[in-house]
């Protein structure tokens, strides 16, 4: 049973689920759920935004997984709070990472707050967000705050939207649970802990070959990709790419392309069909920025990842939680089926093809990494002022000019805004793309 079947449908269920309470549940004071369900990626960077004001008001345990992540409803009821960012796919249906998600779930003591986003330029604005809150509502979540309908077709687009939602939600925040020492927390910048930590891989568990790479890595920082260290994906068929031709004009600030893909067997699909491609960065950009983040030197060293202990970070205290939490969420790409956290269960991978195949460092920055790379950059005045511009929204036309219309990317910024560079360091993981 899926959201689009209830919603559609009667009203009455027919399934019948143990009924939960939030009292038969231990839940710690101050934790939050943030789930999200995207197709492009927009979301999770919606809902990855929201970790810092949460640290704000000294929240334990913030989590952040796509919806498809939680192995059921009942996980709901362990949570203070639970924030739902959904996005629309196509027209007006919900991604198809939560269709499935609060499929005949009893959720009364749940409470819960949404965001949607979604675009007025079609039929069904926020359609998703939308089922997605009458089903909560209809199985006995409360929601605690009026819900966010995010316009990417606004004058901010979707960000001023959550923005201006945000006032609200932190206002009932701060009701809820008022700070300890009652004084103004609005600028307070918490620095939050790595949700991921870098290790290098054990000699035994993973051998390197004898020219020197290892499993899933490069020879010697050679740019050229071992076919180990492509993503094996269960349901993945490979493919050559035969023709990549754009089709809007050279100077048209959307680039729309026409992709020919020559596969070695006939596929069979259906209108409606969607057709997801793992791209890779140029070896030129991945050197380049090994290059200006000075780590040439260990880019090929074979590494594993693990997940950091779930903590927001030494500025707030840490719980211990005695109910079943959740997995830290995956890197695309690299965890294996029933994978444990041993590392040597984990596959190996090295600096270099993490920024080849996982992190997108050829992506339109979103004002939030200018605020992100604004806060490491306090050597340099000029620097932070300018990135900080970008940031406001009187100046928003001078961020389009500058990152979205020539379609700048992460790499170029940082290239040209280098103050900030070396002290942002390894915490470029949390704010660049996957």
């Amino acid at each position: 049973m899926s959201w689009r079947q209830d919603l559609d449908g009667p009203a009455m269920m027919t399934t019948t689920v143990p009924s939960i309470s939030a009292e038969s549940t231990s839940r710690p004071d101050r934790s939050a759920l943030i789930l999200y369900a995207t197709e492009t990626g927009t979301a999770q960077d919606i809902a990855s935004s929201f970790r810092p004001l949460l640290a704000q008001q000294k929240f334990t345990t913030v989590e952040i997984i796509p919806c498809d992540d939680l192995p059921s409803p009942s996980y709901l009821h362990h949570y203070s709070i639970c924030i739902f960012v959904i996005a629309t796919a196509g027209q007006g249906d919900i991604p198809n990472n939560a269709r499935e998600l609060v499929a005949g779930a009893e959720l009364s003591g749940v409470r819960f707050a949404c965001v949607g986003l979604g675009d007025r330029a079609y039929l069904k604005f926020n359609w998703a967000a939308r089922k997605a809150r009458k089903r909560l509502i209809q199985l006995g979540a409360e929601e605690v705050v009026k819900a966010c309908e995010a316009d990417e077709s606004g004058e901010e687009g979707v960000e001023g939207g959550v923005n201006e939602w945000l006032v609200g939600f932190e206002a009932w925040l701060t009701e809820e649970w008022p700070t300890a020492n009652g004084g103004d927390q609005g600028h307070l910048v918490v620095e939050e802990g790595p949700q991921w930590l870098l290790e290098s891989a054990d000699e035994h568990v993973h051998q390197p070959h004898a020219n020197g790479s290892a499993n899933g890595g490069h020879l010697n920082g050679s740019t050229e990709l071992h076919a180990s260290s492509r993503p094996q994906l269960e349901d993945g068929i490979p493919a050559i790419l035969t023709l990549n031709k754009r089709l809007t004009p050279p100077d048209h600030w959307q680039d729309v392309r026409l992709l020919r893909l020559q596969t070695p067997l006939d596929l069979d699909y259906l209108p409606g069909d969607a057709l997801a491609l793992l791209p890779e960065n140029d070896p030129e950009d991945v050197n380049a920025l090994l290059d200006l983040m000075n780590w040439t030197a260990v880019a090929d060293v074979p590494i594993v990842l693990k997940p950091a202990p779930s903590n927001m970070s030494n500025a707030t205290a840490t719980t211990t939680r005695t109910y079943p939490c959740l997995e830290r969420p995956s890197l695309p790409h690299l965890t294996t089926p029933n994978s444990s956290h041993d590392p040597s269960s984990q596959p190996t991978t090295t600096l270099r093809n993490l920024l080849t195949t996982t992190l997108d460092i050829s992506a339109i920055p979103r004002r939030s990494f200018f605020r992100t790379l604004a806060r490491y950059c306090t050597q340099d005045t000029f620097q932070r002022e300018r990135l900080l511009e970008f940031t406001d929204p009187q100046f928003l036309d001078e961020y389009f000019d500058y990152a979205t219309r020539p379609r700048r990317s992460i790499l170029e910024i940082l290239q040209e805004f280098q103050a900030g560079v070396r002290v942002l360091g390894s915490r470029l993981w949390r704010y660049c793309p996957c």
